[in-house]
Parts: C-alpha cells; structure tokens; sequence
C-alpha cells in the first residue's frame, strides 16, 4: 500500500511538471483562517540540510533513536497493569524496523523531540489500562479500526508542554477510506485532533476537482472537527497552519513535520 501510495504521489508530480504545478485543494469555508507555507530540504534531512517551513526547521534527524543520544528514550517503561501506563513499544521491536528521531525548532524559542516507528500493526503497541492511552481515545475519535499492517507512531515531547502528544496513523485506512479520519494525536481524552485524508486537487480556475483514487494530503482538525492544519504531500509538500496560539500552533507544526518525514524513514 505504501510503495503504491509513492506511485500515485509521483505521478501526480510529473504530470505537474508538463503543466502547472499541483496543488491541494481544501475547503476554504472549513476555516476560520490559514497561511501556506512550502517545504524545504524535506529530502535532504539526513544531509546537513534542514528541513523547514515558514519559522519552523529542524535542528537534527537520525534514522535511530536507541542509541541512548536523547534525554528521552521516547517509550516507556513500567507494568501495563499500572493504572497509569502509557502506551508503549518494546526495544527489540523498535531495533528491528524503521524509525526515526528528529528535533524542531522555531524563531521563538520554542523546540521538540519527536520520535517516529514506521510500518507497524496495532497489536504491537502495547497498552494498559489507563483509559487516556493512544489506542483507547483512538477507538472513540476513529470510526473504525482496522486491521493493518502499516501504522505510523509518533511521540512529540515539546519543551513547553506536558506531552508525549501521541500520533497514530493507519496508511491503509488513509487511502482505502478517504472519506473518513485516519488517525489522530492525542494528549489526553480531552486533549486530540483528528487526522482526515485531503482528496482534491485545485484545478487552474481554483476550483476543487476530486481524485480519482487515493488521497494526496491530511488534514489536521480539532475536536470540534475544525481543520487547523493541514499538509499537502505533493512534490516538496506544502504545510497549512491556522492562527492560533503559538504554543499550539509549535505543536501543529510538528504533526505537521511527523508526517511529512514517514516518507523519509524508508523501506
């Protein structure tokens, strides 16, 4: 699903080099406001290029975040018994798959770790019993579950916020039912957004036409089910940040920077 996902995107991106240049189409009566911001260096984050966008750029990306180089393992240990367990994936699991570790940072001060593992099923992320886990508040946001075996986790620890915000994301629901929400980051029950796949693209007149197959990009909505974000993975990708705050907007810029980099982890 994953190397047929790359296909469509890449034919979507030489079709756009004959003409004009692709682009996502969101629903402008969704939002109370936006700014666009395309994406540099996204193919080039394991150079000494960074990758960024508007005021927000990484400082660092490594392909492997258990090498102890953090001050956080970005797991977590204990009894999945304990009332307060959080979600968790073992080492051995994580030594074995792709994963990655970056940091981003902003012209405000503001700065994260966010650790991604590609490419898993749902069964290996171990839960307990607090009902504030990632796959417990998922089972209420998401319509439906399914089985598969190319979920993307994400923790993002920001350095002004309580986290791990949490993300999961299931790439085959994403393409399968485009109509519905994929994924969704999590802080708590009380504290998410959703993640709903983008399947229009902007035709030359600026209206919306929709794909024939697929989705090229996600949107990020908040528990209201309003979009505040948005990233399109078209070419160099283009990230969409609504004006809020600026310590959530830091944390929609790192989902933002998450799923942008799944690609980048490779096979």
């Amino acid at each position: 699903m994953r190397i047929f996902l790359i296909s469509a995107l890449a034919a979507i991106s030489i079709t756009a080099t004959h003409c004009t240049p692709a682009k996502m189409a969101l629903a402008e009566e969704n939002w109370l406001s936006k700014k666009e911001y395309p994406v540099e260096g996204r193919k080039s984050i394991f150079s000494k290029e960074r990758m960024n966008f508007g005021e927000y750029y990484t400082t660092t990306a490594k392909r492997s975040w258990t090498q102890g180089t953090s001050a956080r393992s970005g797991w977590t240990k204990g009894n999945a018994m304990d009332p307060g367990f959080e979600n968790i994936i073992s080492v051995e699991y994580i030594n074995r798959r792709q994963t990655l570790r970056f940091e981003l940072a902003d012209d405000k001060g503001n700065q994260s770790e966010v650790f991604c593992v590609s490419k898993f099923k749902a069964e290996d992320l171990l839960i307990g019993k607090n009902p504030n886990n990632l796959l417990n508040i998922a089972s209420e946001v998401l319509l439906n579950i399914e089985p598969s075996e190319s979920k993307y986790y994400v923790q993002i620890h920001t350095s002004r916020g309580k986290g791990p915000w949490q993300l999961v994301f299931d790439n085959q629901s994403w393409q399968r039912r485009p109509k519905q929400a994929a994924g969704v980051v999590a802080l708590n029950k009380e504290d998410f957004y959703s993640l709903v796949p983008v399947t229009q693209m902007q035709r030359k007149d600026g209206t919306a036409a929709n794909m024939p197959f697929g989705a090229i990009g996600i949107e990020v909505r908040n528990k209201q089910d309003k979009p505040v974000a948005a990233v399109s993975m078209i070419n160099k990708g283009v990230v969409y940040l609504s004006d809020v705050p600026v310590e959530e907007r830091f944390l929609l810029a790192n989902i933002c920077a998450a799923l942008l980099m799944q690609e980048q982890i490779g096979g």
